[in-house]
């Protein structure tokens, strides 16, 4: 599995909101992290970075991905959000697990599609004998199953 320098970062922000959780759900002391809001705040913080990072830059492929693929990552950013500002309005433990499983659902649905875009082979290749990035990512959109 290849990654990119984004997909690289982007997991890395996943990968430490999921550390401040852990550490806080096992109720270990960390500096400032001692209720759900302000745990919350963090993962919420660096969920929005990873999409920064990973999706913003990529937007108009998005638009070419399965229906599928934009339904079910839609919904789930969508209740990332929703548990999101539930748990910093009413510091709810409940929406912060929500919250955190999201976030890492969304992540990795977007990682495999990522590494399937730079990983997956297609029958048509550039001169050099190199797949194109188009070809990839066209492969890495047939990955998801079509909807109709």
């Amino acid at each position: 599995m290849r990654l990119n320098r984004t997909d690289v970062l982007a997991t890395l922000a996943v990968v430490i909101g999921a550390l401040v959780y852990s550490l806080w759900v096992a109720d270990v002391a960390v500096p400032g992290m001692g209720g759900a809001r302000v745990v919350g705040a963090v993962v919420l913080g660096l969920g929005w970075l990873a999409s920064a990072v990973a999706v913003v830059p990529n937007f108009d492929k998005l638009l070419h991905v399965s229906p599928l693929y934009l339904v079910v990552t839609g919904v789930l950013g969508v209740a990332a959000l929703a548990a999101g500002v539930l748990v910093l309005t009413n510091s709810s433990e409940a929406m912060l697990a929500l919250l955190v499983s999201t976030t890492l659902a969304m992540w990795v649905l977007a990682t495999i599609r990522h590494t399937l875009a730079t990983t997956q082979h297609e029958p048509h290749t550039a001169p050099s004998g190199q797949h194109t990035a188009s070809e990839r990512e066209r492969a890495a959109i047939r990955w998801w199953p079509r909807l109709g």
